[in-house]
């Protein structure tokens, strides 16, 4: 019962990670749920699942803070106290889940300081895809930090770090394109970016998409559109910035991540899905 548990954590995970529609993994995990995890009965995989089915459901916009795991299926505010106190090796992966929304929807100190807690137990999770995962979301959080104003004495642990990240990313990327070549090359879009080499920006970002289209990664596709889009409005080529947003949209669309989706609309109105599409 316990090896089966876990390889329904592992198989709802992997689904996530290489980035299968988020309506069909919340249709996995429920039904996974339902007919194996609570025939099993084992509490903490459950719990851990159930963790995970609530990250993918606040992805497609089922929760009532995009920002916190609290829903119809996991609280957070009931659950991690008591992981705390246990100083269970899931709060690794809470913490990088809050990071990556944090990332996404709210404020990048707040995701760099969540991946900063979830860093004591990472070294027990060596061999698993949630590694890389955590690379490149830490990766984009510090690029983005370094973007701003705010935290200029910070600037050489963001580097630092960086650094890090992209030389283990590097040899995962040319050991596997697929699953990690278009995460190589965003962040080293972003990294020529910071230091005004355009042409390695759009030799890195064209190259991450195409891998990102090539493998069907529509999370990766549309990250590298919004960010590239970002580069082009800096550099004040606003048909190009749109170009890139427009993609951005449609790819987080397609993967199902509506509030990601209304979070562009509301910034970029011409991005309203009834216009565009029509």
């Amino acid at each position: 019962f316990a090896y089966g548990s876990y390889n329904s954590n592992f198989l709802a995970i992997q689904s996530f990670l290489i980035r299968k529609n988020i309506n069909f993994l919340i249709e996995h995990f429920e039904r996974y749920d339902r007919e194996v995890m609570q025939e099993f009965n084992l509490h903490d995989a459950i719990i851990f699942y159930q963790m995970f089915h609530q990250f993918v459901l606040n992805l497609s916009g089922n929760s009532e803070d995009i920002l916190v795991l609290k829903g119809r299926v996991f609280d957070e505010l009931q659950i991690i106290p008591i992981w705390i106190k246990a100083e269970d090796i899931s709060l690794t992966v809470f913490y990088s889940k809050k990071a990556m929304l944090s990332y996404l929807f709210g404020d990048k100190k707040d995701a760099f300081n969540y991946f900063e807690k979830s860093m004591p137990f990472m070294d027990l999770l060596v061999g698993m895809m949630l590694v890389p995962e955590f690379n490149f979301f830490h990766s984009l959080t510090c690029l983005a930090l370094l973007h701003s104003e705010d935290y200029t004495n910070l600037k050489k642990s963001y580097i630092d770090e960086i650094k890090s990240n992209q030389e283990k990313m590097k040899i995962w990327g040319e050991n596997c394109p697929a699953n990690y070549g278009h995460k190589y090359h965003i962040v080293e879009g972003e990294w020529a970016a910071i230091h005004g080499d355009v042409v390695g920006v759009i030799e890195h970002f064209n190259k991450a998409i195409v891998l990102a289209k090539e493998h069907e990664y529509l999370f990766e596709e549309a990250i590298a559109n919004e960010v590239f889009a970002e580069f082009w409005e800096k550099q004040e080529n606003e048909s190009l910035a749109k170009t890139c947003r427009i993609e951005a949209h449609y790819a987080y669309l397609k993967w199902g991540c509506i509030p990601k989706c209304e979070q562009l609309e509301e910034a970029y109105p011409y991005l309203k899905r009834k216009q565009y599409q029509s």
